[in-house]
């Protein structure tokens, strides 16, 4: 007779053969401690907002901040549902700003979130998180053949401190996005393009980030099945048409105004050049400076493409696209004139996708390293005011000094360092994807 095994046993047996297991179990556990006390004061108040305007049966567009494309909308709606159920319960409420937020320039945040809403808003982002850790895991794992770099990939995006801050601290959604972008890639490698279409779509209805895959995915397509283009396009259109149609009609002004923002704002910065710029300005450009940005942009990026589909060959390796994806990301961080810190997460998965492709797996640790610099810099306190937010935290209105951060000549030295420390992400980029730019130039860099 068979003894039969102890159901802890048996979990233990699990978590020994499946390794990442215990990354997901630690990175869950810190980012539900930091969770709850901590939220970028006026984002997630922006999602309380949204959310309130949602159950409410009220156009979220014309009634609140948000400025992205939908889905992120609708997959807070059963948090705030479930939050409106819970906070009666558990006594949470939002509070008046503390007055140190208003002194570190925080005068349009009308309320801070508790506790409650500040944990249940992350848990879908946290989700995100754990699903690109296993993607990486699994993919890398295959790649090489080697779990234990697969484990090291997950780890590295799961543990980064950056991730940690994007995520737990600041409660920002660009986990969703990556996720599915990076799932884009992975079926445009494994040559499921109509798959990789769909996701992609979902992925731009998200974040037009998303978009830097798609002429990739088109060079590929037309080098190796081109009679698979015409469903690629179709099933790339079909979300976003579907997540947009309805609000098209419900708010169509304000629709189209909030999700154009960021191609066609006025606001500029926060880590390239534009920074120095911004800070001259006082952080505004006529609207016609960011058209006139994002046009330089597409015509770009149509250049350097056009060049590669000239010259691609048909069995292009994983490493070819991986850093394909890397230079597009470089020429968006090197040009786009509002790029804020939380955009590095874009690259991270791709950046430790890169570095396992070098014979030495312990690169990995250094993906997230450039990143984590610009979290503690830019935007004076921008790293502590998750922190500051708790409003139960007494110690608030006692270091009202660090508002000083606001003064200009402060501003000016933050602005020249985040444009070094930006500049260190760009040096990274063109040293993984050189080789590309030296390919559709014919000129040696670096």
């Amino acid at each position: 007779m068979i003894a039969k095994e102890h159901p802890i046993d048996r979990l233990s047996n699990f978590f020994r053969n499946w390794k990442i297991g215990y990354v997901i179990i630690l990175g869950l556990s810190i980012r539900l401690i930091i969770a709850p006390f901590s939220a970028h004061p006026l984002d997630v108040y922006v999602w309380f907002e949204t959310g309130e305007n949602i159950i409410g049966g009220r156009g979220f567009y014309g009634n609140s901040l948000y400025s992205y494309m939908p889905i992120w909308a609708l997959i807070l709606t059963p948090f705030v549902s479930l939050y409106s159920v819970l906070a009666p319960i558990f006594h949470a409420t939002p509070v008046s700003p503390p007055t140190v937020l208003m002194s570190l320039g925080y005068p349009s945040v009308p309320l801070v979130v508790d506790w409650l809403f500040a944990l249940l808003v992350k848990i879908p982002i946290f989700i995100c998180d754990v699903g690109i850790c296993l993607l990486l895991y699994r993919f890398i794992a295959r790649l090489h053949g080697s779990e234990r770099l697969g484990v090291m990939a997950g780890a590295a995006y799961f543990l980064s401190p950056f991730t940690l801050w994007v995520s737990a601290f600041w409660g920002m959604f660009d986990a969703l996005p990556v996720l599915l972008t990076f799932l884009a890639f992975m079926l445009l490698v494994e040559e499921k393009y109509e798959f990789s279409g769909l996701v992609t779509g979902f992925a731009v209805a998200a974040k037009y980030f998303a978009l830097l895959i798609v002429p990739i995915a088109l060079v590929t397509i037309l080098r190796r099945k081109p009679d698979k283009l015409k469903s690629y396009l179709l099933l790339l259109a079909l979300p976003i048409v579907v997540v947009s149609l309805p609000f098209l009609i419900l708010e169509p002004y304000d629709f189209v105004k909030a999700v154009i923002s960021p191609a066609a704002g006025s606001t500029v910065g926060q880590l390239n050049l534009w920074a120095i710029i911004s800070f001259l300005t006082g952080g505004v450009l006529p609207w016609y400076f960011a058209v006139a940005d994002s046009v330089f942009l597409i015509f770009l990026y149509a250049f350097i493409w056009k060049r590669c589909y000239s010259r691609m060959e048909p069995n292009s390796s994983t490493e070819f696209l991986t850093k394909s994806i890397l230079l597009n990301l470089c020429i968006f961080y090197l040009f786009f004139r509002l790029l804020s810190v939380q955009y590095l997460l874009w690259a991270q998965p791709f950046l430790i996708l890169a570095y396992s492709f070098y014979e030495s797996g312990n690169k990995l640790h250094s993906a997230g390293l450039p990143a984590i610099l610009f979290s503690a810099v830019r935007s004076g306190l921008l790293f502590l005011a998750p922190v500051l937010t708790i409003p139960w935290a007494s110690f608030g209105p006692k270091i009202e000094f660090l508002a000083s951060f606001n003064d200009s000549i402060i501003q000016l030295l933050l602005n020249g360092l985040s444009v070094f420390l930006w500049s260190v992400v760009v040096v990274i980029l063109l040293y993984d994807t050189k080789y590309l730019f030296e390919y559709v130039t014919n000129r040696r860099i670096l």
